[in-house]
């Protein structure tokens, strides 16, 4: 079996947006819960392509049918570090709304992307006749602006120390999966979203018309919304840089692959979650209710329930 076959498949296909968050739940550091992965093995726990012992897998790749050689196999290492962008970029994902895991899950995607090209150039260094091949995808990658920049970022952190990412919000309500309303509002870097929320409650009890502008009904949840930048990008969230970024180097180990007389990689990664969905966090209506305006929503409806009844 080729290790490389699934390297689509994210680490992070195990987990789920829960609605009433944005955010994913936690899993535990560093391992995989192989019952919900896609593609699983019930004798070995393994994901089908993407097993947990690499050692095994790059012993089942060696032994391709015919005994011809696993097109994957000469640039192991290289694919081995793109799935590890792979799982950093889900780390973002999972940490979005917290500034300090979302920050050392991007440096880290940085430092894994900028290594894939030295990488691949030590895999294919008895290798003449692909590295030719692929000089052009290689040149198209290093001249694109967008892998240009990351490179940029990852000598500042090897040099300088850290990034610093810049963000921007705003709040409003929904209504189910409707947005209802929005306004600007500042969520600052250093700070959570659920830190920028209180913030904003608080603003909502020492102003009751931003209150009456902003906040939820008796039909709608409060929201906080968020995007992260970096100033090369000022219109594209992270995430969607982070993405780019991976699918650009994967076009380049694809190109190897095929060279190598493989099939082309996926590069759809489908475990990917919506970034849309990923910048929105929703936070309780009835502690909203009872924080800012001192009511409490279920006693109102057993009220007015009572209210109504008829008399017997």
């Amino acid at each position: 079996m080729c290790v490389a076959r699934a390297s689509g498949e994210g680490q992070g296909a195990d987990r789920r947006l829960m609605n009433d968050g944005g955010a994913a739940p936690p899993m535990p550091h560093g391992r995989l819960r192989p019952s919900r992965m896609r593609n699983e093995s019930p004798q070995d726990g393994s994901i089908e392509g993407y097993p947990h012992n690499m050692k095994s897998a790059n012993s089942r790749a060696e032994q391709a049918p015919g005994n011809a050689p696993c097109p994957h196999a000469a640039i192991g290492a290289s694919l081995d570090r793109w799935r590890e962008c792979h799982w950093h970029l889900h780390q973002m994902e999972l940490h979005y709304h917290d500034p300090d895991p979302f920050r050392y899950s991007l440096n880290s995607f940085i430092r894994s992307a900028k290594e894939v090209p030295g990488i691949l150039m030590a895999d294919l260094q008895s290798d003449t006749h692909v590295r030719t091949s692929i000089d052009a995808h290689l040149q198209k990658l290093n001249a694109n602006a967008l892998f240009a920049t990351l490179k940029q970022r990852r000598d500042f952190l090897v040099h300088r120390g850290m990034l610093a990412p810049k963000s921007r919000g705003s709040v409003g309500t929904t209504e189910g999966g409707r947005i209802k309303i929005t306004f600007p509002f500042p969520v600052a870097a250093h700070e959570s979203s659920d830190e920028a929320y209180e913030r904003y409650k608080a603003a909502c009890r020492a102003d009751r018309v931003w209150r009456q502008l902003s906040g939820p009904d008796c039909d709608s949840t409060p929201t906080i919304w968020r995007t992260w930048l970096i100033e090369e990008f000022p219109d594209k969230d992270l995430l969607e840089v982070a993405f780019e970024a991976w699918l650009l180097i994967g076009e380049v180990l694809s190109a190897v692959v095929i060279a190598f007389g493989g099939s082309a990689l996926d590069l759809t990664m489908s475990c990917r979650h919506d970034p849309n969905a990923i910048k929105i966090k929703r936070f309780s209506q009835r502690e909203f209710f009872l924080s800012v305006d001192g009511i409490d929503l279920e006693d109102e409806i057993w009220a007015r329930a009572a209210a109504h009844k008829p008399n017997n």
